[in-house]
């Protein structure tokens, strides 16, 4: 009876392991997912997987070791919840991932102020049950534990210590052909040119990634074609090229020729300050406004279809905004300079996420140049860089406004 005794509880210890390794497994597929969803801003659905992941942990981690997984599934649900505004269920889960390890950090770098002020409140929490003698600090597990979480990334997103690779630059003051003057922002088409608002030259210019002038449009006036201090720039999906006619309060519509396809805006619209502009997958135009600080978007037609913002320091709010992005999930990135922050919106102009660093999750990915000094021409160096432009082979093109240039870096 004894050795049959015995023969069962091994059998159903070792379903139990089983079992637990079963979970674990099984948790691999909605943790990975959930992370990933986290990344695409999709709170919604990183949250439902999430759950999954922690449920199916909790089952493998039996005795609540220092489960590295479990951890980061608790965290990654803590940051989820905060994408959605739910402050207290992020709380939740960060304790309970403190609670298998006490001492777990999130790197400053990566996250908002606020998430790491939440996660700081939860670990006092925590320190504070521990010493009160309510909970008991999870045991380590046997195998090495993983570092300090951070939402998984692509690896072009890691950070690296390599700088990148300088590799020509071009223009010089002057109103000749591919001479430029004060120029403010520098966009790439979809055909891999350069499109640059010369702005004290009234006018677009268009380069090949070799340095080389295609086409110039533009002069100074209010009538059709012509325009004055153009600030900003943006090529659209279909090749369209959206001009800031800053001074005549109007932004200006393109063909990639320079014929004039239309126009919109005026001064009841927009101000003589415009920023930024950018143009989303549907043909929507976003419009920098700072002396509204306000984003104002405009549909094909060129009706205004909604104001994003207002002044202020909360989010969702701005103070002297100077650009924008549009990423190909139609996020919107906001360079907030007067509250000295980056904040992404979505479509609504709900606030995801708030960051001083520059990938679409807040982390720092890498950096590089320093200020060109006086009676020095280092290639490298810049003066006063005004914006930035990728093409698709991996370049980056800094507009450096007080050299009236481009320079051309290898990222990759």
């Amino acid at each position: 009876m004894k050795k049959v005794f015995i023969v069962i509880f091994v059998n159903l210890l070792l379903f139990a392991v089983a079992a637990d390794a079963f979970s674990a497994e099984k948790a691999k597929e909605p943790l990975e997912k959930g992370k990933k969803y986290y990344e695409d801003s999709e709170f919604t659905k990183a949250i439902d997987e999430l759950k999954k992941a922690v449920d199916l942990l909790e089952k493998a981690s039996r005795e609540r070791s220092r489960n590295s997984d479990l951890i980061d599934a608790h965290i990654h649900l803590g940051l989820a919840y905060i994408g959605v505004n739910e402050a207290e269920k992020a709380k939740i889960q960060f304790k309970e991932a403190l609670r298998l390890d006490p001492e777990r950090k999130l790197n400053e770098d990566f996250y908002a102020p606020k998430v790491i002020k939440l996660f700081n409140k939860a670990k006092s929490e925590v320190k504070e049950e521990i010493k009160a003698g309510k909970i008991k600090v999870a045991a380590k597990e046997p195998e090495p534990e993983k570092q300090a979480p951070a939402p998984s990334q692509p690896a072009v997103q890691t950070t690296s210590t390599s700088q990148p690779t300088f590799l020509k630059s071009w223009g010089k003051k002057g109103d000749k052909p591919g001479e430029l003057k004060s120029p403010q922002r520098i966009t790439v088409g979809p055909d891999n040119l350069i499109y640059v608002a010369d702005t004290s030259n009234h006018r677009i210019q268009v380069f090949d990634s070799e340095g080389n002038l295609i086409k110039s449009w533009g002069k100074k006036g209010d009538k059709d074609g012509e325009m004055e201090k153009p600030r900003a720039v943006a090529v659209g999906s279909d090749g369209a090229v959206y001009v800031s006619d800053n001074e005549n309060k109007r932004i200006l519509k393109f063909d990639k020729n320079g014929s004039l396809l239309a126009k919109f805006g005026n001064k009841n619209t927009l101000s003589s300050d415009m920023m930024g502009i950018a143009a989303d997958a549907k043909g929507n135009v976003y419009v920098v406004d700072k002396d509204k600080n306000s984003i104002i978007v405009f549909n094909q037609n060129g009706e205004v279809i909604k104001t994003i913002g207002k002044k202020g320091k909360e989010r969702g709010d701005f103070k002297d905004p100077l650009d924008i992005a549009i990423d190909s999930a139609g996020n919107i990135y906001i360079l907030d300079a007067g509250n000295r922050r980056v904040q992404k919106l979505d479509f609504n102009g709900n606030s995801l996420l708030v960051f001083g660093n520059y990938d679409s999750a807040g982390r720092l990915i890498g950096g590089w140049g320093k200020e060109k000094k006086k009676k020095q021409n280092e290639k490298e160096q810049f003066d006063e860089p005004s914006d930035v432009a990728v093409d698709s082979a991996g370049n980056a093109y800094i507009l450096d406004v007080n050299e009236h240039r481009i320079l051309k870096f290898k990222v990759n």
